[in-house]
Protein backbone atom coordinates (compact mmCIF):
# COMPACT_ATOMS: atom_id res chain seq x y z
CA UNK A 1 0.00 0.00 0.00
CA UNK A 2 1.26 3.37 -0.72
CA UNK A 3 0.31 6.26 1.59
CA UNK A 4 0.00 9.38 -0.61
CA UNK A 5 -1.07 11.89 1.83
CA UNK A 6 -4.96 11.47 1.43
CA UNK A 7 -7.47 9.04 0.77
CA UNK A 8 -6.46 6.47 3.37
CA UNK A 9 -9.68 4.59 4.82
CA UNK A 10 -10.57 2.63 7.53
CA UNK A 11 -10.18 -0.57 5.52
CA UNK A 12 -6.86 0.69 4.70
CA UNK A 13 -5.69 0.67 8.13
CA UNK A 14 -7.35 -2.46 8.94
CA UNK A 15 -5.59 -4.23 6.70
CA UNK A 16 -2.49 -3.00 7.88
CA UNK A 17 -3.02 -3.49 11.40
CA UNK A 18 -4.76 -6.86 11.10
CA UNK A 19 -3.41 -8.42 7.73
CA UNK A 20 0.18 -7.19 7.82
CA UNK A 21 0.12 -5.73 4.93
CA UNK A 22 3.07 -4.11 3.93
CA UNK A 23 3.28 0.22 3.44
CA UNK A 24 5.16 2.34 1.02
CA UNK A 25 5.16 6.38 2.11
CA UNK A 26 5.23 8.53 -1.19
CA UNK A 27 8.53 10.44 -1.40
CA UNK A 28 6.82 13.32 -2.17
CA UNK A 29 5.00 13.16 1.27
CA UNK A 30 8.43 12.16 2.95
CA UNK A 31 9.99 15.78 1.69
CA UNK A 32 6.93 17.51 2.72
CA UNK A 33 7.36 15.85 6.03
CA UNK A 34 11.12 16.77 6.49
CA UNK A 35 10.37 19.91 5.27
CA UNK A 36 7.91 20.82 8.18
CA UNK A 37 9.91 19.39 10.29
CA UNK A 38 13.03 21.26 10.11
CA UNK A 39 10.32 24.59 9.83
CA UNK A 40 9.19 23.94 12.85
CA UNK A 41 12.48 23.36 14.59
CA UNK A 42 13.70 26.58 13.26
CA UNK A 43 10.36 28.48 14.83
CA UNK A 44 11.59 26.81 18.05
CA UNK A 45 14.72 27.70 17.93
CA UNK A 46 13.58 31.41 17.24
CA UNK A 47 11.76 31.28 20.45
CA UNK A 48 8.03 30.91 18.82
CA UNK A 49 5.60 28.85 20.86
CA UNK A 50 4.27 25.91 18.96
CA UNK A 51 1.10 24.75 20.33
CA UNK A 52 1.83 20.99 21.93
CA UNK A 53 5.35 21.54 21.40
CA UNK A 54 7.11 24.11 23.13
CA UNK A 55 3.86 24.56 24.95
CA UNK A 56 1.89 22.48 26.98
CA UNK A 57 -1.13 20.84 25.70
CA UNK A 58 -4.91 21.74 26.22
CA UNK A 59 -5.03 23.62 28.89
CA UNK A 60 -1.27 24.27 29.35
CA UNK A 61 -1.17 25.75 26.46
CA UNK A 62 -0.24 29.35 27.84
CA UNK A 63 2.91 27.36 29.51
CA UNK A 64 6.07 27.49 27.69
CA UNK A 65 8.45 24.01 28.22
CA UNK A 66 12.27 23.94 28.67
CA UNK A 67 14.37 24.03 26.15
Amino acid sequence: MLIRGEGLTVDDVYRVAVHGEDVRIDEAQLKMVDETCERVKRWGADGHPIYGVTTGPAGGSSLIANR
